[in-house]
């Protein structure tokens, strides 16, 4: 299991316009791009949705991810955020079949989370755009996001309206991407597109 660096993030929410003029008239450029596919557990009540609802100062998000430049390879990843700090473990899966997949994940959750039964909820996929990647910040544009409900077992695709823009630090955010944030007047996001998606599902509280 590795533990990642903790640091800040913030997300920000972009129309398709915003989208537009970042890229053609802001000064980000993209550095490189790749499809993202999570699939995230909850339990049986959505514990962890409503935690990170309720604003709880400590909440745990519980996943499977996989990247298309490696698709051969699962990282189960649990992200703890202590007030304004995430924290990220991670350990490396081999692509097994679905049961014995699901089995390791909940075995390496089993040690981290308060949880004895967690399932899986739904499993979003997005185009993600690299557009700065330094060693104290990252900037990241999510777009085309997509999600199949997987709690009622519908398996039926959904398109969530709009972009995410993540910036991600360790104390401060730069003042060149602070700028350029405000230059392109988008608001921030206080919801993960993990929220953002059930929410859409439901059109509003999960009942």
């Amino acid at each position: 299991m590795n533990i990642l660096t903790p640091r800040y993030e913030e997300k920000f929410s972009l129309t398709p316009e915003q989208l537009k003029f970042a890229l053609n008239y802001a000064r980000f450029k993209i550095l490189r791009s790749y499809q993202v596919t999570n699939e995230y557990y909850d339990t049986s009540d959505l514990s962890t949705y409503w935690s990170a609802y309720n604003g709880d100062y400590t909440r745990k998000k519980l996943r499977l991810r996989s990247y298309s430049t490696s698709q051969n390879i699962i990282y189960s990843e649990v992200k703890h955020k202590v007030g304004k700090v995430t924290y990220k473990s991670r350990t490396k899966l081999s692509p097994d079949i679905s049961n014995l997949k699901f089995h390791h994940h909940k075995k390496f959750l089993a040690h981290t989370l308060p949880f004895k039964d967690i399932f899986p909820v739904i499993k979003i996929q997005y185009n993600r755009l690299i557009l700065k990647d330094e060693p104290h910040e990252r900037i990241t544009l999510d777009s085309n996001i997509n999600y199949v409900f997987l709690r009622n077992g519908t398996h039926k695709k959904f398109f969530l309206t709009g972009n995410i823009l993540e910036a991600k630090f360790f104390k401060t955010m730069s003042t060149e991407t602070s700028f350029l944030l405000n230059f392109l007047n988008i608001k921030r996001t206080k919801s993960s597109k993990y929220a953002l998606c059930i929410e859409d599902f439901y059109q509003g509280e999960p009942v």
